[in-house]
């Protein structure tokens, strides 16, 4: 048998003296004003839900009525006495109010009365009116001659657990699964919810009513958390609406626990979105400092923290260590989510390490020790890959891929351009002063080197320039004692290091140094073999030349060589799997990563290999999307990017990809503004508002045709 329940209760809120009240805000309700339930009401109400069994769910209505007898109660009907005689509760008898909703109220009306003759129902009043203006009515199917279990909202104090049965919502106030079911409310004579104010109560029964509520600062808490509970969403959203709007620095950070505690996702996404953008600010008030030490680090690991130096973010957990000594031991894992590689070395030297909290901790130390090397170490950066020394996207830096020169369908480019990989936007900067391709490409602190390479009438270059980021411009360094295109070239330990090449008509074994302190070229140890297109890669201070081509026809080698500049000696490693020519090289997370290029004379490859320098030995990665032959290669933020290349004879690649290490897969990721093959790239911190935008010029004044 299903149930019906009528609950039915006194107006006498006053909703004009409070709206007039100071500092209450009325809020527009996305329901009908009707109200949630049926028609509007005044004065008497009662609330209802009807159930049946030809509906799939409960079907609740609201009608109200007037001249009801206060205190009057009603027995069961005795069996004998003829259904057609049942009384009616009072809320079903008297002058029914008339307006446009007059003949739901009849129909209403009947629905009950029938239900009543048919014995299908019993009254179960309730006279004890503690709480004066309450009065409610329950409906309750006959059960074995007996009555079923009485639901109360008179005694509601706090929120329902609903891990112990389903909670319909206000609309449908009758918690089914608890009557339904064989859980112990079923077996209660009155069910108390706990946690809910019984004010709210009121308020959101008044909602049901007049589809308005008042929502004010002394109030938004607990109507918030009963609306939740109760499911009333709309008043819900209100209450976050009202939060968000009533937001600042001394009250988001209390604004964002409560909406956490509530699943409240909007506002919770809200209120840490004012956190980060105002940190500076919040970080200096009560509630921040009251923070534990799981929620800050959620704070202060965002990217989109937006602080002008990292030191305001160290200065803000040092002020949160000691507004409570006794989270020195939480102090470490909150240090581990500050950047402190992005930190001054002078602040790290003058205020950090004299703090007796970070002197006593070893965890403390490392993270030290990790910033000084990648402050220090420069040309080491790649090979330190960490998350704490990505910039912050409101510094206003990014790190992108610089992608210089190339060649597309015998076009020779000079243009250079920048690529940011969390945006997929293309920037144009400074175009070289002529047009190159089979160059080499480095990077050394925030400058970058690049040497060599062919010029669109075929010859080789032993030029050398330099780009300055900070002015967008290329200057002319000292040449290269030797012309050389396809060749490799590496930063190792503050030097420049050329391998091989092609010098227009013969392959080449030497290798010079370019040191930039004295703007000066020396020749260095020679490798094993002339070799043209090979793949070079600096690691812990050694230098290695994987692959190339050796032979006339220009098959590939998996020859790999070490070379350490401190004892100008090279060593044999254990050679690739496959042998292969114009491939691109990388370093990530202590591995060679060797990429493409020619295989065997007999196609252009998409395998990959990884080389681990600790136990020399070489791992076949996942192949790439598609076969490249002299593409670009970077790294970004512990992520590998491969752009351009060609896939055969005359076709070249526009498409990037990107391998992911710890899943062993590869996936397209954007496009390029050109295809391109034998371009060169390196990864580079730029200033976002720099030197943005295309540049002026033509495709005449940046391409040119091979002779």
């Amino acid at each position: 048998m299903d149930s019906l329940v009528v609950v039915e209760r006194q107006l006498r809120l006053n909703l004009t003296e409070i709206r007039d009240a100071d500092k209450v805000a009325f809020l527009d309700s996305p329901v009908s004003p009707k109200g949630l339930f049926g028609p509007a009401i005044d004065g008497f109400a009662e609330c209802f839900t009807v159930a049946q069994k030809t509906l799939q769910s409960l079907q609740l209505f609201l009608m109200k009525c007037s001249n009801l007898v206060a205190g009057s109660s009603h027995q069961k009907s005795p069996a004998s006495q003829q259904p057609a005689k049942s009384p009616l509760p009072p809320c079903f008898r008297g002058n029914i109010h008339t307006s446009v909703q007059d003949n739901k109220a009849r129909v209403l009306q009947s629905k009950v009365q029938t239900l009543l003759a048919k014995g299908a129902i019993e009254v179960a009043p309730l006279a004890n009116r503690d709480l004066g203006f309450y009065s409610h009515y329950f409906l309750v199917p006959k059960k074995d001659g007996g009555l079923r279990p009485i639901l109360d909202i008179r005694h509601l104090n706090c929120s329902l657990m609903q891990r112990q049965f389903k909670m319909l919502t206000l609309k449908q106030f009758l918690v089914q699964a608890m009557f339904s079911t064989d859980l112990m409310e079923s077996r209660q004579e009155r069910v108390a919810i706990n946690g809910v104010e019984p004010q709210m109560i009121a308020m959101l029964v008044s909602y049901a009513y007049t589809a308005e509520v008042v929502i004010s600062k002394a109030n938004v808490q607990a109507l918030l958390a009963a609306a939740n509970l109760l499911d009333v969403m709309a008043v819900r959203e209100a209450c976050c609406r009202f939060m968000e709007r009533q937001m600042d620095e001394m009250n988001c950070v209390g604004i964002h626990c409560f909406a956490e505690a509530h699943s409240c996702r909007e506002l919770e996404r809200r209120s840490m979105e004012y956190i980060q953008q105002h940190f500076s600010t919040v970080c200096q008030q009560e509630e921040f400092l009251s923070l534990c030490a799981d929620k800050l680090t959620e704070i202060i690991s965002s990217d989109h923290l937006n602080v002008p130096k990292e030191e305001t973010v160290f200065e803000a957990a040092v002020v949160w260590l000691e507004k409570n000594p006794s989270r020195r031991q939480s102090f470490e894992k909150v240090v581990e989510h500050i950047r402190l590689p992005l930190i001054s070395p002078y602040y790290i030297h003058d205020v950090i390490e004299t703090l007796d909290v970070v002197k006593e901790s070893l965890k403390c130390q490392k993270l030290i020790s990790e910033a000084k090397d990648y402050l220090l170490l420069q040309d080491r950066r790649g090979e330190l890959y960490s998350p704490r020394a990505r910039p912050r996207r409101a510094t206003g830096t990014a790190e992108v891929i610089v992608t210089v020169g190339g060649e597309d369908d015998k076009v020779v480019l000079r243009s250079v351009e920048s690529f940011d990989p969390l945006t997929s936007q293309w920037k144009s900067l400074a175009c070289l002063p002529f047009a190159v391709s089979k160059h080499g490409l480095v990077v050394s602190g925030c400058m970058l080197y690049l040497a060599g390479g062919e010029f669109p009438d075929g010859s080789a270059s032993r030029e050398m320039w330099r780009y300055d980021p900070c002015f967008d411009s290329w200057s002319e360094m000292a040449p290269m004692n030797v012309a050389r295109s396809e060749l490799g070239l590496v930063m190792l330990d503050g030097y420049v290091f050329a391998v091989g090449g092609w010098e227009g008509r013969s392959r080449l074994d030497s290798v010079e140094c370019y040191n930039p302190q004295t703007n000066t070229w020396q020749f260095m140890e020679s490798v094993k073999m002339a070799v043209t297109s090979p793949a070079v890669v600096a690691l812990d201070g050694l230098l290695y030349v994987t692959g190339g081509a050796v032979l006339e026809d220009g098959d590939g080698t998996n020859l790999a060589q070490a070379y350490n500049p401190k004892t100008c000696v090279w060593t044999e490693v254990a050679p690739m799997q496959i042998a292969r020519s114009g491939s691109a090289a990388c370093i990530l997370k202590g591995k060679i990563y060797v990429i493409g290029g020619w295989h065997a004379s007999t196609e252009n490859t998409d395998k990959v290999e990884s080389y681990d320098p600790k136990t020399n030995k070489w791992t076949m990665c996942a192949p790439m999307k598609e076969r490249r032959y002299r593409p670009g290669v970077a790294v970004v933020d512990g992520k590998i990017y491969v752009l351009g290349g060609e896939e055969g004879w005359d076709r070249y690649h526009d498409t990037i990809e990107r391998y992911c290490e710890e899943s062993d897969s590869w996936e397209i990721v954007g496009e390029m503004p050109t295809s391109r093959s034998w371009l060169s790239c390196v990864s580079l911190q730029l200033r976002k508002d720099s030197h943005a935008g295309s540049r002026p010029g033509t495709a005449l004044e940046t391409e040119f045709p091979v002779d």
